[in-house]
């Protein structure tokens, strides 16, 4: 398996949503974080399992959807797979994932 690399913005973005989920979802405070994990663990063992998302700057964009409505971008390149961006899948216009993978 190749290492999962996660990009400064997608760290903060995993953040965000992380204390967001904490402070409004009493009742399973934790299933952010569950799902993401679980994701990250498929995109490791099957990383072109995900849908490709067309991106002008970065070729092979490919994203996985949490149960919480969030999507998971991310590149699979030869030496390891980077997240790109955590972003919540209703709104209106995609994540702002650079030009380049990391």
């Amino acid at each position: 398996m190749k290492p999962i690399i996660t990009s400064p913005r997608a760290e903060v973005q995993i953040l965000e949503i992380e204390l967001w989920w904490l402070a409004n979802r009493e009742k399973n405070p934790d299933f952010f974080k569950d799902e993401l994990e679980n994701a990250l663990d498929v995109i490791a063992q099957l990383p072109d399992a995900g849908e490709s998302y067309l991106h002008h700057g970065i070729p092979g964009v490919r994203r996985r959807l949490l149960g919480t409505g969030h999507h998971v971008y991310y590149v699979n390149e030869p030496q390891q797979i980077s997240i790109l961006a955590v972003w919540g899948a209703p709104r209106e216009h995609g994540p702002d994932l650079g030009n380049e993978p990391l």
